[in-house]
């Protein structure tokens, strides 16, 4: 690369080189693409399909990636920034090499649609009743908080509906990448209810716009902290993009993908940025491999902006490398060249000092030794820093080589145990189907159960199960009739062993505390003198009722194909273990959940009511707000917001509303919390603290007249309680964990072998009882 012989002026650096602020912690952002599980698990598997398909599909087709954020590598760029005067560019110099993000940048990584706005595109529909629907304010865009409220029920809303709520969604968080509390600009929402407008509008200088503009407005010095707003993961793809060598070691490319932004599965080591540099000019002629920027003709080579402005030093900058004029060493010459200047400076005062009087030679030496002390400390303090990220670099490579080697070496012993343990068990399952085909009758079909037919003293027939549909009915698409024929056979394997026979029966039993001499307590009398009928219909360990399981069983047959989200829903619940596709395959998620302890708070509502007036069931949508809430709680700027106060006084959800307030009319709440740990009791703590610490806030503030107190509610672990060995079902247990503890029995009886029958009885109920919400 040559010089630029007209010494042009270039865009100063942000931070002079070897001074940029090191990231003490990892950026935050609400490009969360883990929160759009919920949206896909709500909106419908058509719905779900409908957009990924559409102008903004590239954000789900990511999701669905095994993609990794690396919040390090994007930080080093952003903290090399160059100084520019325009508000659509981004650039970086990276070793004297600068690289560009742009709209063409951005455009090209995403792939969204990045043409100018058409300020005669407007969109000219009522969108008014819609939000009046959804309880958001039709002179407002909607948060995406307010779209979680209505997951548990839009499942039988229409496509359209649904896949508004998804769209919606992606806009907050893939496109804007705003937080669940801000919201989304109300032109730009309405824009869901005309499916042509959504799909020409240019969401990708939307999400450009946004992302940029926070990229500016951030500081990376002084706070340890700081979020940026919308995709983000594009600047990750820039930095592989535009430095091929991290690209290359780091980036995990994917071949065939046209799109950038999917063609790379990414990674989150350490990159040891002085070991890659040194490595990467000894390999290519003393310079870092760099790709500037998207070459496009001088007329084009700013994207087009209402409010452009052009910075006459980015100008230079630009015309230089698309004419191969870059002056590299510029910025490194200017740092060393400045405090040169300042010392031929200080000689010509020296000299003029010989002319004149000493007096004003006492002054000017005085000062002259203020200068110099503190050009000294600003040249020591920059000699410390560099000292010191030369010396973390140095032992972060260290420790990096040892962790490495002791992993590898841990990981290969595992891998050895593992392997002996698994042939010993493929040895040992063969022997076993050796022997079963050895003692097997050579006529299944003749086989009679002796037992049953003596013991039937009923003369009616058994109650059959539904049968599927003709095979012979006419399917357009071969694979959606294998889909079906396979719902059809695994629906029959489910009733099958449903009608098997009943669990053993049991009965709900006091606990030591609920005995003689605690009689006196209100949960106490309440199983005691209880409707025994009410309680034992709610027993939560025995056999789903018949009737329940085939109303359950016809609805699943009478659904076209394998498509509708009830039938995912209803499927993960019921499907045994060893007919899971994948290991995660039949995971309850927050719609299971979601939808049994809105079971269980109807249940209470009945009158008579299998459990104690004195307990709560909590929504699990709003449980999981309350958790990311307390992520943001600042003591001295938290306030609870309405919903909270509407779960304290017993009236959310709204159409569930029973005005029991906590406290005064309840003393035990229920609810769900994921905790993705191995549970060390410091692990637990922190894990419950969001409940510990804010449901004693809550009091102080909704309960004036109770005496305030900052203490932490405590945890207590219950012992011997039946645990999951089989991991995959955790959810199915700490659901009827809760059904037990509400009823008032113990845990005799649950194990993973009842599982699968417990699975079915939880599907059935939810069906039965609260499908139609």
């Amino acid at each position: 690369m040559t010089t630029s012989s007209t010494h042009k002026k270039y865009p100063s650096r942000l931070y002079e080189e070897g001074k940029c602020p090191l990231q003490y912690r990892s950026m935050n952002h609400n490009c969360h693409l883990a929160g759009l599980q919920m949206v896909e698990e709500s909106v419908g598997l058509d719905a779900w399909e409908s957009i990924k398909a559409s102008s903004v599909g590239v954000i789900i087709r990511l999701k669905e990636m095994d993609y990794t954020w690396s919040a390090q590598v994007v930080h080093h760029l952003l903290a090399n920034q160059l100084v520019v005067d325009n508000l659509h560019e981004l650039w970086s110099a990276i070793e004297g090499q600068p690289i560009r993000f742009s709209l063409y940048e951005f455009g090209e990584i995403t792939g969204l649609n990045c043409e100018p706005f058409d300020i005669n595109d407007k969109v000219e529909v009522d969108h008014k009743a819609f939000w009046e629907e959804i309880g958001v304010s039709p002179s407002h865009g909607p948060m995406l908080s307010e779209l979680r409220e209505l997951f548990p029920r839009i499942r039988n809303w229409s496509f359209e509906k649904r896949r508004m709520i998804g769209w919606l969604c992606v806009l907050s968080i893939g496109i804007l990448g705003i937080s669940p509390g801000s919201r989304i600009p109300l032109e730009e929402a309405k824009r869901v209810l005309d499916a042509e407008a959504f799909e020409r509008y240019p969401w990708g200088r939307v999400g450009f716009s946004s992302l940029v503009n926070s990229v500016k407005l951030v500081s990376y010095e002084g706070k340890k902290k700081y979020t940026l707003r919308g995709c983000v993961h594009a600047l990750l793809i820039w930095v592989y993009e535009s430095i091929p060598g991290i690209g290359h070691e780091y980036g995990n490319h994917i071949e065939g993908n046209q799109v950038p932004l999917l063609s790379w599965s990414a990674s989150r080591p350490r990159v040891k940025k002085l070991v890659f540099y040194k490595k990467e000019r000894k390999a290519h002629q003393k310079v870092v491999r760099v790709r500037h920027l998207i070459v496009k003709a001088e007329s084009d080579i700013y994207p087009q902006w209402d409010d452009d402005k052009v910075d006459d030093d980015l100008h230079n900058l630009i015309l230089d490398i698309l004419h191969d004029q870059l002056d590299d060493k510029y910025w490194s010459l200017k740092a060393t060249n400045e405090p040169v200047a300042i010392k031929k400076q200080r000689k010509l005062v020296t000299e003029e000092d010989d002319c004149m009087k000493k007096k004003s030679s006492e002054e000017e030496n005085h000062t002259l030794t203020q200068v110099e002390m503190m050009d000294s400390v600003k040249t020591l303090t920059a000699t410390v820093q560099n000292v010191d990220t030369v010396v973390a670099e140095k032992v972060l490579t260290t420790l990096d080589t040892k962790i490495e080697a002791k992993v590898n070496a841990r990981v290969a012993q595992a891998e050895q145990v593992l392997g002996n343990q698994i042939l010993a068990l493929q040895e040992q399952v063969a022997k076993i189907t050796e022997q079963m085909q050895a003692n097997a009758p050579k006529n299944d079909a003749h086989i009679v159960n002796q037992e049953d037919e003596v013991n039937s003293n009923d003369p009616k027939e058994k109650n059959g199960v539904p049968q599927l549909r003709d095979s012979a009915e006419t399917w357009s698409d071969l694979e959606d009739k294998q889909k079906y024929d396979n719902l059809g056979t695994t629906l029959d394997q489910l009733a099958a062993s449903i009608l098997e026979g009943p669990l053993h029966k049991r009965k709900p039993q006091l606990t030591k505390t609920q005995v003689y001499p605690y009689v006196g307590n209100s949960t106490v009398k309440r199983i005691i003198t209880g409707d025994s009928e009410c309680i034992a219909d709610c027993d939560p360990l025995t056999k789903v009722e018949e009737t329940k399981f085939k109303k359950l069983m016809d609805y699943l047959r009478s659904i076209d194909g394998d498509n509708d989200v009830d039938t995912h829903f209803y499927m993960k619940l019921i499907t045994p273990r060893d007919l899971w596709k994948k290991y995660e395959c039949g995971w309850l998620t927050d719609s299971h959940m979601a939808s049994a302890m809105l079971m269980f708070h109807k249940r209470s509502r009945r009158n008579p009511s299998p459990y104690s007036s004195r307990i709560a069931f909590l929504d699990h949508w709003f449980v999981n707000t309350w958790v990311r809430d307390y992520k943001k709680y600042d003591p001295k700027t938290w306030k609870f917001s309405d919903t909270y106060k509407k779960v304290f006084n017993g009236n959310y959800p709204e159409e569930f509303s029973n005005n029991r307030k906590w406290l005064k009319d309840v003393d035990r709440l229920f609810l769900c919390h994921l905790i993705n740990v191995v549970p060390s009791i410091t692990d637990l703590l922190e894990e419950c603290r969001p409940f510990t610490k804010m449901i004693s806030l809550l009091l102080n503030e909704m309960v004036p007249e109770r005496k305030k107190s900052s203490q932490q509610f405590r945890i207590s672990r219950p012992k011997s309680v039946p645990k999951n060995e089989d991991p995959g079902d955790c959810g199915v247990y700490a659901l009827k964990y809760i059904e037990c503890k509400a009823v008032g029995c113990g845990f005799e009886g649950l194990s993973d072998q009842c599982i699968p029958a417990m699975r079915i009885k939880l599907a059935a109920e939810i069906y039965d009882e609260v499908s139609d919400l």
